[in-house]
């Protein structure tokens, strides 16, 4: 949550709601107030009421952060940048007071400012600005009592709050997907979720104007007000607890890397609170610096600015303290954010500025070393130092003797540990430059054992991922761990030297119940499984299909790890690829047409692992009757023998179809003969739709016409039949 010095010190001058000529005046004269007034007189009485309930933390100075201080001036003048937020967009965000603006910032420094009409001669009072859960910019307007939203295409849009006078003031993204803010006046915790409805506001128990507002690591909402850390649950749950001695005013809040929530206090103290309400405070080493927003930094500690000091401070989650000046003098810092670009934003409220502050620290420091422990006695052995900001001509110390090193990265050192100086049991310390770590040399000839911590585990048929702690009866014994079973795998480091811990991985069981070990050294975790029950269903029992056929699916219902296959029972129904598979899921299949007048019936039947499935394709008949006609077109003629002639055509037509036309047809032709005629001599053709016929037969008939003796031949063409009922078609 940020909070301007400018807009603060006008919310307690009353220069709320005077029209944008008065305001100013007003709300410089409070802020010179502000930088002369004492204690607050409603705290006077409450001085020393609160004792042991809170540690005050000592706060030390440190040099070792090299920090350099950019600053970007905002191009409307006197606007009065207040919060500043990361944008979806890696740019930042910022809010103009005064110019009645929201401003955009890309890491190059280039700027872009969105104007928002002013109602009423009035300004919005820009204050608090956060990146919602939609990819939009979300901000309150104090004065106009509302909240706002913008895209980062410039699109705005405001959301008046029911509480009328409530004055909105802090606002973040909250685990819900929805925004909360607090109310200065209204005395409120609000809640919009990002279709802008005002689902909730929820009303304190007293009467301590709330300020800043952040979400914390336990899934609640934390906010500051007036001599207390608020906390409220997504269900409006609240619980205070009271900040001490209560001459502190806390401001902004965010949530720190250790698990705890840091805030600023006007009287010049930085605090932190555990999620379980303990409290801890530390001086800041300027007198009257009067912090105000505060964020977590990308280098693990929290960066808070000094509205008064005009600093930017910076303290780790040990309470040491270090500021750094500002190069603009009375610029009035206020809203502060981490950067999509490693560094630290600002705003300047009288500086009319954009701060950024990016950061190198060079004091080496030491994470780990490798091995951390050996065996008097022992041979020499090359040690590896592991930390940050090592320089090329860096050197590793061993109890103040300096070992042959090797540069490897600013983040890795190797050395070599001669024999003669692990020959006795004892504790080195290992040192580069300012930093060190302890190097155990433990007793010779001691065994390793190992005992592991559970000393078993049971998993569902799902599987899992768990952890195994070992610990080593010597630091300097080396250990693998060994699964029995394939269905438990590692993950992570597994070559430990010492105690350590092992990530292990147990994969999904489809069969029955099994069980596995992991084993270090004689220690062994018992791991069980449950198994799978397969059980399938289909939650259709087939598919009706016209006579034109078709593509179908059949769903199959099944548990995770339970397998299926899919088989046609008839030649109609094809099974397309893959025709099965796991799990729930589907098979594809094809239904060909079907040209027979009557209908049918098939099934696919679902294999599973210890059961089938019947699925039923019903397929409806062809509804059309197939009906064909014969003529000649002309007269009968009669041919002289010994030459070819045509006699005619022969017309066939037919109807109810649905494919080709098929048939069988005989043509007789009677022809004068004066001697016998042998069988198969042809001396006729056949045409269809003048084409040459196929091959024909022939039955040879003889009969009398008239006084002489006559002989018929008949060839028959054949064609095939498509149609139910076709055969050979009447002679003309």
């Amino acid at each position: 949550m940020n909070i301007a010095s400018v807009l603060d010190s006008r919310r307690r001058a009353g220069t709320v709601g005077l029209p944008v000529s008065q305001r100013s005046a007003r709300g410089d004269q409070a802020l010179q107030a502000r930088k002369r007034r004492g204690p607050r007189p409603w705290l006077a009485s409450a001085k020393g009421l609160w004792l042991a309930a809170l540690l005050l933390g000592m706060s030390v100075v440190s040099s070792a952060q090299t920090v350099t201080i950019t600053e970007y001036a905002v191009p409307t003048s006197s606007s009065g940048p207040v919060s500043i937020t990361s944008g979806p967009d890696g740019a930042l965000w910022f809010t103009e007071s005064d110019g009645n603006k929201i401003g955009r910032i890309t890491t190059a420094g280039a700027i872009t400012e969105y104007a928002v009409p002013i109602v009423d001669n009035s300004l919005s009072g820009f204050d608090s600005i956060t990146a919602g859960p939609d990819g939009a910019l979300w901000f309150v307007e104090y004065f106009v009592n509302k909240i706002g939203r913008m895209t980062t295409a410039g699109v705005f849009t405001e959301y008046p709050v029911p509480t009328a006078g409530s004055e909105p003031y802090g606002i973040t993204a909250g685990p819900d997907g929805a925004l909360w803010f607090v109310e200065y006046y209204g005395n409120k915790i609000g809640r919009i979720t990002t279709a802008g409805v005002i689902t909730n506001e929820y009303p304190k128990p007293n009467g301590l104007l709330p300020n800043g507002i952040a979400a914390g690591p336990d899934g609640a909402l934390w906010f500051t007000e007036q001599a207390r850390i608020g906390r409220i649950t997504t269900a409006g749950v609240i619980t205070e607890y009271p900040v001490g001695p209560v001459d502190g005013f806390p401001e902004g809040i965010t949530a720190g890397p250790d698990g705890a929530l840091w805030f600023t206090e006007d009287n010049g103290k930085i605090g932190r609170i555990t999620t379980t309400g303990v409290i801890t405070e530390y001086a800041i080493p300027t007198a009257g610096s009067n912090p105000r927003d505060i964020t977590a930094g990308p280098d693990g500690a929290l960066w808070f600015t000094e509205g008064d000091g005009n600093k930017i401070g910076r303290i780790t989650t040990t309470g040491v303290i270090t500021e750094y000046a500002i190069p603009t003098a009375g610029s009035i810092p206020s809203g502060i954010t981490a950067g999509p670009d490693g560094a630290l934003w600002f705003t300047e409220g009288l500086g009319n500025k954009i701060g950024r502050v990016s950061f190198s620290n060079n004091t080496p420091t030491i994470t780990s070393l490798n091995p951390s422990t050996a065996a008097a006695g022992g041979p020499a052995f090359a040690l590896t130092v592991n930390g940050t900001n090592f320089s090329s001509g860096a050197t590793v110390q061993w109890n103040g003797t300096a070992l042959t090193t090797s540069f490897v990265s600013s983040t890795q050192l190797t050395a070599t540990v001669p024999a003669s100086l692990i020959a006795s049991a004892g504790t080195a310390v290992v040192a580069v430059g300012s930093a060190s770590a302890p190097f155990t040399v433990n007793p010779p000839n001691q065994p390793c054992t190992f005992s592991v911590s559970p000393l078993s585990a049971v998993f569902a048929a799902s599987g899992g991922s768990s952890s195994i702690t070992v610990t080593a009866s010597r630091t300097d014994c080396t250990w693998t761990p060994t699964s029995t079973q394939s269905f438990i795998t590692f993950s992570g480091n597994t070559s430990i030297t010492g105690s350590g811990t092992i990530d292990y991985n147990v994969s999904a069981n489809n069969t029955a119940s099994r069980t596995g070990a992991i084993t270090v050294g004689g220690a062994i975790f018992n791991i069980t499984q449950g198994g799978t029950t397969c059980t399938y269903s289909l939650p259709s029992a087939g598919q009706a299909f016209t006579a034109s056929g078709g593509n179908g699916t059949a769903a199959i219902l099944a548990p995770p790890g339970c397998n299926w296959s899919a088989t046609s029972g008839v030649p109609w129904v094809t099974i397309n690829p893959p025709g099965g598979g796991s799990n729930d899921g589907s098979v594809s299949y094809t239904v060909a047409a079907n040209l027979s007048g009557a209908a049918r019936t098939g099934t696919i039947t679902i294999t599973f692992t210890n059961a089938n499935l019947p699925y039923t394709v019903s397929q409806a008949g062809n509804a059309n009757t197939a009906s064909c006609t014969a003529s000649v077109l002309s007269a009968p003629q009669v041919a002289l023998e010994g030459r070819t002639e045509v006699l005619g055509d022969y017309l066939l037509s037919c109807s109810g179809l649905t494919g080709a036309l098929t048939t069988d047809i005989s043509l007789a032709l009677n022809t004068d003969v004066t001697n016998a005629l042998s069988g198969g001599f042809t001396d006729a053709v056949l045409s269809v739709n003048g084409t040459a016929s196929r091959t024909g037969k022939w039955r040879v008939t003889t009969h009398s016409v008239g006084p002489e003796l006559r002989s018929s031949r008949r060839p028959m063409a054949r064609l095939p039949c498509g149609f139910p009922g076709c055969g050979p078609m009447p002679v003309c």
